[in-house]
């Protein structure tokens, strides 16, 4: 993929400073406090101050930070991994510590819109009912300063060729880039829950048509619905140790709820 140079420093700025690196960074400057210590004391003493008391303070203070940041950086992984590897076990599909995306699932929407800081991290791989499948997790920041937000994240094949579309629950998109249009539809109350964005507003309305918008009113707005040429995507918005079984649940429910003149409209060859 073709990545923008600010992409690129988006990147290098996660991977410095972002999670699991910045937990390292306090826990190496936590040890180096530690070994300078006495030395630390030594000088606050010469100018008048209790030295030793300082130092004290300064590691446990040190300390509860690294251990907070290490631990609620590596726990969400856990359950995540731990989730991941279940579900594989129960689809009987490989777990994989990194997974490779298909351009075509890099073409989604939503990764689109992150201009293009974010990473995939590990999942399960294979094909399922005659398609391909994956579930794995993402990550991504908007600034390398800021914290690391995590999503599950289930794509596979549909039988249609889709304009880009992004139907996800109102205030939780990932949107960056004012790339996609949003549709607005009769229905107040879908419209206050859900968000549709999209580069085809006739086809969108389609694709989203009263069968579809019940299901998806019927359901929490936990999971945001993508299509883009022959690939669809849910993506879970948080990290929960159930999050890939119900994810691959509500893809399924989405393709199930795509209107027959639709697929007839947009079906693709094989």
């Amino acid at each position: 993929m073709c990545q923008s140079y600010d992409g690129l420093v988006r990147k290098a700025m996660h991977a410095l400073f972002g999670g699991f690196s910045r937990s390292l960074f306090i826990l190496a400057a936590l040890a180096a406090l530690i070994a300078a210590g006495p030395f630390i004391a030594e000088w606050f003493g010469d100018h008048g101050l209790p030295g030793e008391t300082i130092v004290f303070l300064g590691i446990v203070i040190g300390a509860c930070s690294g251990g907070f940041s290490f631990f609620f950086t590596m726990r969400p992984r856990s359950i995540r991994s731990r989730a991941l590897r279940q579900l594989g076990d129960e689809l009987g599909l490989p777990y994989s510590k990194k997974i490779r995306l298909p351009r075509g699932v890099r073409a989604l929407p939503s990764f689109q819109l992150m201009y293009d800081g974010w990473t995939v991290h590990d999942g399960i791989e294979g094909h399922r009912q005659g398609g391909p499948m994956l579930v794995f997790a993402r990550s991504w920041s908007t600034d390398g300063y800021e914290p690391t937000r995590w999503s599950i994240c289930a794509a596979t094949t549909a039988l249609l060729k889709a304009p880009q579309l992004l139907v996800g629950p109102r205030h939780l998109s990932v949107d960056e880039r004012p790339i996609l249009d949003q549709v607005v539809f009769e229905s107040e109350t879908f419209d206050r829950i859900w968000e549709v964005r999209t580069d085809d507003q006739l086809l969108a309305s389609t694709i989203i048509d009263q069968r579809m918008m019940a299901w998806l009113l019927g359901r929490r707005p936990d999971v945001s619905f993508e299509l883009r040429g022959a690939w669809a995507m849910a993506v879970s918005h948080g990290i929960d140790r159930s999050a890939p079984a119900a994810l691959v649940d509500a893809l399924d429910g989405f393709l199930e709820h795509l209107p027959h003149v639709a697929i007839s409209e947009l079906g693709r060859d094989y």
